[in-house]
This record gives structure tokens, C-alpha cells and sequence, in this order.
């Protein structure tokens, strides 16, 4: 948003949490943004950001529940299709639900049978066990190395594509989240945050005994904020 909003010569404000990493923090910067820090969770964020755009007057641009994040997320469909033909399966991670939301839609028309996975770390599986419970389910507390991934609820907008779209939802380990980001990084020589690695542990680290369906399967990998020196921490032996 920081760099649309410098291309487009407007002045941006960017809430982020106290625990944001300091490469996403020095992107928001050098693109000419203001950046403020505010507490660890999406609500506490989301109530200071609707303060700062009432007192200046300014359009609030929500990270995830709302129509212009999930039809705008939903084009990395078309992209896939457009880059590589129709598949089977995609596998997406998921926070606030903007990105599935957005993708289990297109899909739907672009792909009908193509079949939906969302995957979410275990410590903020805010998706899964909204839907195990039929409701969407505000969680008390989220936790995992994926920070970009722990709103304590899935998107309103979201969880009313999401709950009839059919979507399987896999849970995944610390671990397994780990194994992926090691894979990724000294295997496949990709540079991801540990968020953007949670789409691709079922495939590169399933749990013992799990079997994937056939067919093709493509894995969202998106993000790659991340500091060398937390990098190394994740990275190294425990």
C-alpha cells in the first residue's frame, strides 16, 4: 500500500503491530510512509487506524475484510491460469481470509472443479475452527512464527464466502511451518517469511501418514519479509 500510495503521489499511514519485523517496517519507510505502531492484535490495530483516517479525513484501506482486498487478492487466480492452465488443487494461507476469499471465489467460475485447501498454523487456526463450529469463532489469543497470520478472526465479508465455498482447511504444526520455511530457503533457494511458508507445509512437510490427492497442486507462497537475523534464528538447529 505504502509504494501504490507513492506512485501515486498520496501520503500513506501504515498500522502495523509493535512486533513487526524490521525489514517489512524499513519497506513502509523508504516508500515515504508514516508507519505506527500499535499493540498485538488486529483489533486493537483496526480501532487506532479508523481513529487516525477520521481525524485526517483519509480513506481507510482494511487488510482484509473488505471487497477491494478480496477481488483485488482473487486475480492471483487469474494470473495462475493465465501463467501455467487450470489445476486441481490450491493450497492458500490464511489470516484474515482476504486472500482465500478472494481466490476460492475466482476459482469457483474460472475453476469449478479445482479443490480450495486454506491452511493456518495451529496456534491461529481462526478459519478452521470456525468452521468445524458452523460460526465464525473470535479467538482469544493466536500465536505462531507466522505473524503475518494471526488475526483472532476470520473477516466478516470473508467468512461468508469462505463458509460455502467448499474449502478444506488444514491445521499445520510449528514444525511442520519450520520444515517448510527450511525447505524453501536451503533446498529451493526461495526467500520467504515464515507466513508465506504455511501454504506449502502440507505439501513439502505433511504429517506422518497424510496422502495428497492427485492431480496438480500449486501453493500460494507470498511473502518474503523477513530480517537475515531472524532468518538465521529460524534456521537454526533447536
Amino acid at each position: 500500500m505504502a509504494e501504490a500510495a507513492a506512485r501515486q503521489g498520496l501520503a500513506a499511514l501504515v498500522v502495523a503491530p509493535d512486533s513487526i519485523d524490521r525489514v517489512k517496517a524499513a519497506a513502509v519507510i523508504e516508500a515515504g510512509a508514516e508507519l505506527v505502531r500499535v499493540g498485538p492484535t488486529t483489533d486493537e490495530r483496526k480501532l487506532r487506524a479508523e481513529q487516525i483516517a477520521a481525524e485526517r479525513g483519509w480513506v481507510l484501506v482494511p487488510p482484509f475484510d473488505h471487497e477491494w482486498i478480496i477481488s483485488g487478492q482473487g486475480t492471483l487466480v487469474l494470473e495462475l491460469i493465465e501463467q501455467i492452465g487450470t489445476f486441481e488443487h490450491l493450497w492458500l494461507p490464511v489470516g484474515g481470509g482476504g486472500l482465500a476469499a478472494g481466490c476460492a471465489a475466482v476459482a469457483s467460475v474460472e475453476m469449478p472443479e479445482c479443490q480450495v485447501h486454506t491452511v493456518e498454523p495451529e496456534g491461529s487456526a481462526a478459519l478452521a475452527r470456525s468452521l468445524q463450529a458452523d460460526q465464525r469463532l473470535h479467538l482469544e489469543e493466536t500465536v505462531s512464527e507466522a505473524d503475518g497470520l494471526l488475526p483472532l478472526t476470520i473477516g466478516e465479508l470473508n467468512w461468508e464466502l469462505l463458509s460455502r465455498a467448499g474449502v478444506a482447511a488444514e491445521v499445520i504444526s510449528e514444525g511442520q511451518l519450520m520444515a517448510s520455511l527450511s525447505i524453501l530457503h536451503q533446498r529451493l533457494e526461495i526467500l520467504a517469511e515464515p507466513s508465506g511458508c504455511c501454504s506449502s507445509a502440507p505439501l513439502l512437510a505433511p504429517r506422518s501418514g497424510a496422502a495428497l490427492p492427485g492431480g496438480t497442486h500449486v501453493a500460494v507462497v507470498s511473502g518474503g519479509n523477513v530480517s537475515s537475523e531472524r532468518l538465521a534464528r529460524l534456521l537454526s538447529p533447536q
